[in-house]
């Protein structure tokens, strides 16, 4: 017959440890350092972790090896009183110390010190702080971005959304975050989302938006995968566009309004070559004169092709008259008196 009782002790077939050798297993069980010492502070039992990781056995002294608790362990052997969280270094490891009196029947034994080893929590801390410190540098940046940013996740929920957005959208942060952009949509705050853009083509997208209040704001979208490229966030960048519309619009109207001068302007200068006794007629000469007074403007070296007795020579007084140059006197070469070998050196260097 099997005997199914389970709190049968495994050492009911083995003899029995002693209450030492119990004390000791006992002692090594614990996840801590231990050490009790009399009072005159020399270690009387120490268990494995204590002898491995701090070099205290049974003798040892407190003052030789730990002497930056010997001040506290004194405290405690003259008020009787535990003082805890005093932290010691050994061996490339960090331990959180408490010691507590040790009291029988009012009589003072000697002292308990209980070592914690605080090195990966120690090393989680640390990774936590400069966790805390990104996300504060980053919270930084994004609120001082005079550009809107917004960042939502995998499924379009709007997860932050800084002081620049909130003005450019006149939407209050504490309304929107942890809802989907879609329901901005549908309450009429945005025309449309570049967020669910992305994340329907899974890529960097930009579009013009336009929000309830008139304002006209150019998004990009940017998608964040992660490790097995799977997309978890998108950030999106938004400016407003308004005034650069406004000042594109009055620049085209501005634009328009000089064409026009211009216009008129060419045609009095088109009026004045009357007086110089240049009449033009036909709708090709007035091209012709139109062109001519445009060029001067420019500078531009020009060619007069034309049959003898056509106004080539009043053409070119012309472009002078009208050109920058017109201060400066204008020399005039008769080609003809040009030896043929001499033209191109004498015109063209």
């Amino acid at each position: 017959m099997i005997n199914h009782d389970n709190t049968e002790s495994l050492g009911s077939k083995s003899k029995k440890p002693s209450w030492k050798q119990f004390s000791k297993a006992f002692l090594n069980a614990s996840p801590n350092a231990i050490v009790v010492t009399d009072c005159s502070l020399k270690a009387a039992i120490s268990n494995k972790k204590a002898q491995d990781h701090l070099d205290i056995f049974t003798g040892t002294l407190i003052k030789t090896t730990l002497p930056e608790l010997h001040k506290s362990s004194k405290n405690v052997l003259q008020n009787i009183a535990p003082v805890w969280d005093i932290e010691i270094s050994r061996q490339h490891k960090k331990f959180l110390t408490r010691i507590s009196p040790i009291v029988w029947e009012k009589e003072l034994l000697g002292l308990l010190y209980l070592f914690q080893d605080i090195t990966t929590l120690e090393k989680i801390s640390k990774k936590m702080k400069s966790y805390q410190e990104l996300s504060i540098e980053l919270d930084t940046i994004i609120n001082s971005s005079h550009d809107g940013l917004w960042i939502c996740d995998g499924q379009g929920k709007i997860l932050k959304m800084n002081p620049a957005s909130e003005q450019l959208t006149q939407i209050k942060v504490q309304n929107v975050i942890g809802k989907p952009v879609q329901e901005l949509i549908d309450k009429g705050f945005i025309d449309r989302s570049v967020t669910l853009k992305v994340l329907r083509s899974k890529k960097k997208e930009t579009i013009i938006q336009r929000t309830r209040h008139g304002k006209k704001l150019l998004l990009t979208g940017t998608p964040v995968f992660d490790k097995n490229q799977q997309l978890f966030r998108v950030v999106i960048n938004e400016r407003d566009i308004t005034e650069i519309e406004t000042l594109k619009q009055q620049i085209n109207e501005k634009q328009a309004l000089k064409n026009e001068f211009e216009n008129d302007l060419l045609e009095m200068q088109l009026e004045a070559l009357k007086s110089k006794k240049i009449i033009a007629k036909s709708h090709n000469f007035k091209n012709i004169l139109e062109k001519a007074i445009k060029i001067a403007r420019v500078g531009a070296s020009v060619l007069i092709l034309g049959e003898s007795g056509t106004g080539k020579g009043v053409i070119a007084e012309m472009i002078h008259y009208y050109s920058k140059q017109r201060d400066k006197p204008m020399i005039k070469l008769n080609c003809g008196t040009i030896p043929d070998s001499l033209v191109e050196s004498e015109l063209f260097g």
